[in-house]
């Protein structure tokens, strides 16, 4: 009766195991948050890695993003298409430059939904890239604004006059070219390199008239399909000011010229490669110092008057250059300096850079 009893209890405490024990235990699944990629001005690629599916398996993911710390506060959510890959992919194409954004990932089962780690990407100072025959040129997205153009203090040398300060408005934003116009991409286009210093690679491209300009700039508009064009002299001296992150430095991105500047003191009366002093604040390079740039403007002298997108004159004798250049003195490469060149004339100080509209 008791050896009875003993196994009655046995089968009953193995009949309890094979209930509870075969049945899977439900868990969350385990996620994680991948480095943001492809990062431009206004678009990024961001992934999430799935490690541990849980059981039962999730059935929804994605990412939060947002511009405060907390990105599953207030934030955007977009959920991953497909439920069954472990890594996946979301590209977001609404962004804002000049920000920063907070992204976590988000997987969810029955069991609720779990969070992977927070990252961050910034899409300031992002270039956008373009390649013409394997050479590669950066342009960078300039904001629109207001700003005091010409000279504001009591040393206002320049070779044509830079007063009176006057405001001018910016209404479109505009990408600006990162660095001065390269040899390598200049011979890319052009087959020949006009250049003085016929140093190839990345030194600026010099000893270039007005007409061979326009062309390089058609050449390259029929092989993009964009529409690059020289700046007007107001965004040339908006953009090395720093556009709307200024903070009102002399020269180009500091108050220290050889900082930012290959100039008489430091060029050894040579032109150098571009890129490689310190930029402004947009992440541009060598606007003051280097070559001195061509602006789309004929010269003519300001008006006290605020204006609203200056192109200057329809017509003129002279076009307005901008930045100093290696030959030149300390005042000639503040942001507010402005020099001349005749159209059919050329210089080995004489360079330029593009701009594209947004």
């Amino acid at each position: 009766m008791k050896k009875h009893l003993i196994y009655s209890i046995f089968l009953v405490i193995i009949t309890a195991l094979s209930i509870t024990g075969c049945k899977p235990k439900e868990s969350p699944p385990t996620i994680i948050t991948l480095e943001a990629t492809d990062i431009t001005p206004t678009s990024v690629t961001l992934s999430g890695y799935i490690s541990d599916a849980g059981e039962p398996p999730y059935f929804e993911k994605g990412i939060y993003i947002s511009k405060t710390k907390d990105p599953t506060v207030n934030a955007k959510k977009v959920i991953a298409s497909g439920t069954d890959e472990d890594i996946f992919k979301i590209e977001i194409t609404d962004l804002t430059p000049y920000s920063t954004y907070y992204v976590c990932t988000f997987a969810t089962n029955k069991q609720g939904t779990v969070y992977g780690n927070n990252i961050s990407f910034s899409t300031f100072n992002i270039p956008v890239t373009f390649t013409v025959h394997d050479v590669s040129f950066n342009m960078i997205l300039v904001e629109n604004g207001t700003f005091t153009m010409g000279c504001t203090d009591n040393e206002c040398f320049s070779w044509v006059s830079n007063t009176p300060a006057h405001q001018v408005t910016l209404t479109k934003d505009f990408y600006m070219g990162e660095t001065e116009i390269t040899q390598e991409l200049w011979v890319a286009l052009m087959n020949d390199n006009p250049s003085h210093f016929n140093e190839g690679g990345d030194y600026p491209v010099e000893m270039v008239k007005w007409d061979d300009i326009q062309e390089f700039i058609t050449k390259l508009n029929q092989l993009t399909g964009k529409s690059f064009r020289l700046p007007t002299e107001a965004e040339w001296e908006y953009a090395a000011r720093g556009g709307n992150k200024s903070k009102g430095y002399i020269y180009s991105g500091s108050n220290n010229l050889n900082a930012v500047s290959w100039n008489f003191d430091s060029a050894e009366w040579t032109t150098h490669p571009v890129g490689r002093k310190k930029p402004n604040e947009l992440g541009i390079y060598d606007m003051s110092g280097n070559v001195n740039e061509l602006c789309s403007d004929w010269s003519e002298e300001y008006s006290e008057e605020p204006v609203i997108d200056p192109t200057g004159p329809e017509s003129g004798l002279v076009h307005i250059m901008r930045g100093g250049c290696f030959t030149f003195q300390i005042l000639e490469h503040q942001v507010s300096c402005r020099s001349y060149l005749y159209p059919d004339d050329a210089g080995f100080h004489v360079g330029f850079r593009l701009v594209l509209e947004k």
